[in-house]
């Protein structure tokens, strides 16, 4: 415990006797704060997926068609299976793939929710 202290005081010691490390430790990070985030955008796009459709009804195909006209993903390849889909995957042309799994029953997407 004596040597922490020991390191703390030296260290504060030589901060303010040099006024230039003082400065620097509140303008860096002060900096930083402001510009950052103006620079950095998280906004998601053209990501590049792959589609397996086993479904093959209008609603995968009209839900297939929104997502690839969305502008925040590009559909790269429309694979029959998903093991077509994972060779694509490993070749490094789409980040992702989805697969849509055949529905049970035709009215399992109209269900109104249960309340």
């Amino acid at each position: 415990m004596n040597v922490l202290r020991f390191i703390l005081q030296k260290e504060f010691r030589q901060i303010f006797r040099d006024r230039t490390i003082l400065a620097m430790m509140l303008a860096v990070p002060t900096i930083q704060l402001i510009i950052l985030p103006l620079a950095m955008n998280f906004e998601v796009k053209n990501v590049n997926i792959s589609v397996v459709d086993h479904d093959h009804s209008s609603w995968s195909q009209k839900l297939i068609t929104k997502i690839a006209s969305s502008g925040y993903f590009r559909m790269v390849s429309a694979d029959p299976s998903y093991q077509e889909a994972l060779t694509h995957i490993e070749k490094g042309r789409p980040t992702s793939s989805w697969k849509f799994r055949p529905a049970s029953n035709a009215t399992s997407y109209a269900k109104a929710p249960s309340s």
